[in-house]
């Protein structure tokens, strides 16, 4: 969220977590409108919430990002890492 491209948008899909995912994920999405949060109401199974998650995809490219992934940290912004 702290970068300086703007134009993406950031689709959400609480698999029915069993954490305070859901209120997290919440206050971002009410202070960013780039930030959709959906919750499933039951777990629906890794391939159809990949699906649906393409379902509610407006833009044409599409980065997932799981639980335990991290997309850049505060040590590799601005380096030559990776």
């Amino acid at each position: 969220m702290r970068q300086n491209y703007s134009n993406f948008e950031f689709v959400v899909i609480d698999n029915f977590s069993t954490d305070n995912s859901f209120a997290v994920i919440q206050r971002y999405a009410e202070e960013d409108a780039r930030i959709t949060l959906n919750v499933d109401r039951q777990n629906i199974g890794l391939v159809n919430n990949l699906n649906l998650c393409l379902l509610k995809a407006h833009e044409a490219y599409i980065k997932f990002l799981f639980f335990d992934d991290l997309l850049a940290s505060e040590k590799s912004i601005g380096t030559n890492c990776c």
